[in-house]
This record gives C-alpha cells, sequence and structure tokens, in this order.
C-alpha cells in the first residue's frame, strides 16, 4: 500500500493537518475547516478514517484555487 492510499485515525489526520484533534472533530459537525469544506472522512460505527491523499488534496486545494 503506498502512503498515499494510508487511512489515518482522527488523530493522525489532525497532525497531518497541524490542528488538533478537537478541531478537526468540531469540523466534521460543523462541515468548515479554516474557511472550506472540511476534508473527506469515512465513518463506520464511531471509528473515523481519513485517506492521507484526500488530507493532502484539500490543503492543495487552497494553491490551486490561488494560481486560477
Amino acid at each position: 500500500m503506498s502512503n498515499e492510499d494510508r487511512w489515518l485515525t482522527s488523530n493522525e489526520a489532525a497532525a497531518h493537518l497541524g490542528y488538533g484533534e478537537y478541531t478537526l472533530r468540531q469540523s466534521r459537525r460543523t462541515g468548515k475547516l479554516a474557511g472550506k469544506e472540511t476534508p473527506k472522512f469515512t465513518k463506520t460505527g464511531t471509528a473515523v478514517r481519513y485517506k492521507m491523499s484526500d488530507l493532502d488534496a484539500w490543503v492543495n486545494s487552497d494553491s490551486e484555487a490561488v494560481s486560477q
């Protein structure tokens, strides 16, 4: 499995993005993080997972909007 396809826990995803886990958890409720739509996530029961490639795409969406 490539690193891009790795699934991260909420805590790991928050660290990857540079936010606290509480902030990331709140963004799932509000639908917004840093003024834009929250990154994609999957929830199975109580387990929440983020795909690393989705997180990286979310981060890069800022730079794409600026360059257009």
